[in-house]
């Protein structure tokens, strides 16, 4: 539970440190709610689009294959306890309700690393464009929302054109 509310407030983090970074770029803040869109717009701010395109589409595609990973194997696993534990066929149903798993868990992991290089490419095009020292992109990768709000809100930081 911890982790969903930790995860929430990230999100909102994010959106409204990039919603106040693409205004300060001249582009609507709105883009910063729709999925996909406000990486590759991020992308576009940074110089980086494609980079921007790659990371949006490798943050959709492990979510939805997180997603498929969690349901299929909650889905075997409910099965299979819910008949007689008694019965080691059971047991054996139930090593099985990870077949998918090894071959999902690599993608998922694929898609993640993905999702880290391009974003590692993007936020180094954004501290440029912002003319801001390199070690942002600790700050970027590691905790995005709160390096998004510094940058959206504050008063000194603003794109170099």
């Amino acid at each position: 539970m911890l982790a969903i509310l930790f995860g929430l407030a990230m999100l909102i983090l994010v959106i409204t440190g990039w919603f106040r970074i693409f205004r300060k770029c001249g582009v609507s803040g709105w883009w910063s709610i729709v999925p996909f869109m406000n990486c590759y717009i991020l992308g576009d701010v940074s110089g980086q689009t494609a980079a921007g395109a790659g990371m949006g589409l490798c943050g959709i595609l492990s979510d939805v294959l997180g997603n498929i990973l969690r349901s299929r194997v909650s889905e075997r696993l409910s099965e299979t306890f819910t008949l007689n534990l008694g019965n080691h066929l059971n047991w054996i149903t139930a090593l099985n309700a990870f077949e998918l798993a090894p071959a999902l868990t690599v993608a998922v992991a694929a898609a993640g690393i993905c999702n880290l290089v391009f974003g590692f490419i993007v936020y180094n095009g954004l501290c440029e464009r912002f003319a801001m020292k390199k070690t942002w992109l600790i700050a970027w990768l590691l905790v995005p929302g709160i390096a998004a709000m510094i940058w959206g809100f504050s008063s000194e930081i603003y794109p170099q054109y």
